[in-house]
């Protein structure tokens, strides 16, 4: 059901960022593999739990996207200045975001336990939902998104260090850059859940 799947995503994030804590680097990389599997997993499956539980879905989506942007830029820029206000290693400032992930789970497991209806698409098979031209110019945008926001989150501190910026200001740059983002996420989706 979709409930527990959405639980099975959160343990997984919540499994992926324990293992990028652990040594050797390798496994920071697995776990961000880990976490990142979970996240594309939570992307698929929430638009269709807000869409089956929600009358106006476009709002409660808006406010899901945002906070998604929101979540990025706070991990982009909180992380450094995590580790340097307790004076601890970057590992010790990633575990900080673990928590999170955990009260996430723990807040969802009761919703989990509800099973909701199950309904068929009319014609079998997701290929057959491609057919739709709606559905194709989704697809895009959502893929051309994503695309875009891990490029950015991925490689925008690194370019910036490499071209001389230090870290923590790299970090924040980022952080502005994903509120910047937050804003067209929480407006479009609200906009387009009124249009026929």
């Amino acid at each position: 059901g979709l409930e527990p799947a959405v639980a099975a995503s959160l343990m997984l994030l919540a499994g992926g960022i324990a293992l990028r804590l652990l040594s050797p680097v390798a496994l920071l990389y697995a776990g961000s593999l880990v976490a990142g599997a979970a996240i594309a997993i939570a992307n698929v499956l929430m638009p269709a739990y807000v869409k089956r539980e929600f009358t106006r879905p476009g709002a409660v989506m808006g406010a899901y996207s945002a906070s998604l942007n929101v979540g990025a830029a706070a991990a982009a820029g909180l992380t450094v200045p995590i580790g340097a206000a307790l004076g601890v290693k970057w590992r010790v400032a990633l575990a900080s975001w673990l928590v999170l992930a955990l009260a996430a789970l723990a807040l969802w497991l009761p919703v989990a336990g509800v099973r909701g209806t199950r309904t068929a698409p009319p014609e079998a098979g997701s290929w057959s939902l491609l057919r739709q031209p709606l559905a194709r110019q989704v697809t895009a945008y959502l893929g051309l998104q994503s695309v875009q926001f891990y490029s950015f989150a991925a490689w925008l501190p690194t370019l910036l260090a490499d071209a001389g910026v230090p870290v923590r200001e790299a970090g924040l740059l980022l952080a502005a850059t994903n509120v910047t983002g937050a804003l067209g996420a929480l407006l479009v989706p609200a906009a387009a859940g009124r249009m026929p």
